[in-house]
């Protein structure tokens, strides 16, 4: 991969390429309670927690931006959802 160059592709497809430990800061705010088309892309966000944690340095950050729809007045709690998929693929707010 080369330095500066956009690469438009999938995002799991990116971060298998890079090695670990290597990425400073993420900032996304990623697909999330179908509030957009995405042409049908399903977003894995386990499996992304899992590589941003591989991929993120130590002392790296990680900044998630999603939030919650609301369903005949009661929040989706995709937020809470997301969280607990980080925490488990290893990421806290101490961490990494």
């Amino acid at each position: 991969m080369k330095f500066g160059k956009i690469y438009h592709e999938n995002c799991i497809d990116t971060l298998q390429r890079l090695p670990d430990d290597m990425i400073d800061m993420t900032i996304t705010s990623p697909p999330y309670d179908d509030l957009r088309v995405y042409n049908g892309y399903i977003f894995p966000v386990e499996e992304i927690a899992k590589a941003l944690f591989a991929k993120t340095k130590p002392g790296g950050v990680v900044l998630w931006v999603v939030g919650d729809r609301t369903v005949n007045g009661d929040e989706t709690l995709t937020s809470f959802k997301h969280a607990f998929a980080f925490r488990e693929a290893g990421l806290t707010s101490t961490t990494r």
